[in-house]
């Protein structure tokens, strides 16, 4: 297990509200194939929020049917409770997954302070059967973690690295300077996967490998042979369509997105709504200007 490359949060997708499986079983067989490094499964992309324990298992034991050889498995395992984060690790691992992806907890957010935060990590690292990855989103929780608390958790023998989603690049730089060797920082968010890469970010999780898979691994790729001049011009092909598609119009978006290019995108799941005709059209724009439809 390396922790290494782009990983692609994978849709859930849905058949009037309910999951289609054989479409998600698709989407993974089609995506094995493009040079990701493997799946977030049930994570924010996947709607994790709107789904059931039951589901999950359902999810988890349909991906790795079709997965490619040497991908791994990150499922979304972050609950409010130390103890049902655990439980929901464990119950991940029994399904194959190879790390779980835990966000803060953020309820009671004015009781998350740095030793609470830094207490909840360490227990269900002690606990959990499988490594887990800190997620750190402030887009969804309003807690931002500390870099001084990333860099005490580092150190830990089951924490095997962080997902941040801050889209703060001194915030990524920093974390990524404190934090232990063999401690993963992962980029979350795609306007900093160039400057994130440079900065010694091993990887990342990008919603757009939904729908231009290739594209993102390109960049990583470039960076990797140190052709800077190639990974820039293939990362600011996917600016515009991060900030839009991802950015603005969420989980809709990218759906619809991956119906344009081929992959199996469905409706989300209610509350959420699909995206109007003119967002739908102003995505296949974008898509036409990134030369990746015609």
């Amino acid at each position: 297990m390396s922790l290494r490359g782009i990983y692609c949060p994978i849709t859930t997708p849905f058949r009037q509200q309910a999951i289609a499986l054989a479409e998600l079983k698709t989407n993974v067989a089609s995506l094995s194939a493009t040079g990701l490094a493997g799946f977030v499964i049930f994570g924010s992309t996947g709607e994790a929020i709107l789904l059931e324990s039951r589901e999950k298992v359902e999810l988890l034991t349909a991906i790795r049917e079709d997965l490619g050889e040497g991908l791994e498995i990150i499922a979304g395992t972050g609950q409010e409770s130390t103890g049902a984060t655990v439980e929901l690790c464990k119950l991940a691992a029994e399904h194959g997954a190879q790390y779980g992806l835990v966000i803060t907890p953020h309820y009671y957010g004015a009781q998350m302070h740095p030793a609470a935060l830094a207490g909840h990590f360490k227990r269900v690292a002690d606990k959990s059967p499988i490594p887990i990855i800190i997620y750190s989103v402030p887009k969804f929780t309003a807690i931002d973690l500390p870099s001084a608390v990333v860099q005490e958790l580092s150190s830990h023998e089951n924490i095997a690295g962080i997902k941040d989603s801050t889209g703060d690049l001194a915030k990524l730089v920093e974390v990524t300077s404190c934090a232990g060797e063999d401690f993963a920082v992962m980029i979350g968010n795609a306007s900093l996967l160039f400057g994130g890469l440079l900065s010694g970010a091993r990887a990342a999780i990008l919603a757009l490998a939904n729908f231009v898979p290739k594209e993102c691994v390109a960049v990583g790729a470039a960076i990797s042979r140190q052709d800077y001049g190639e990974a820039l011009k293939s990362f600011h092909r996917l600016l515009p369509l991060g900030k839009k598609i991802v950015g603005n119009l969420g989980v809709p978006g990218i759906k619809a997105a991956m119906e344009m290019v081929g992959y199996w995108g469905g409706d989300p799941r209610e509350p959420l709504l699909p995206i109007s005709a003119a967002d739908r059209q102003e995505i296949h724009e974008l898509l036409r200007i990134a030369d990746i439809i015609r």
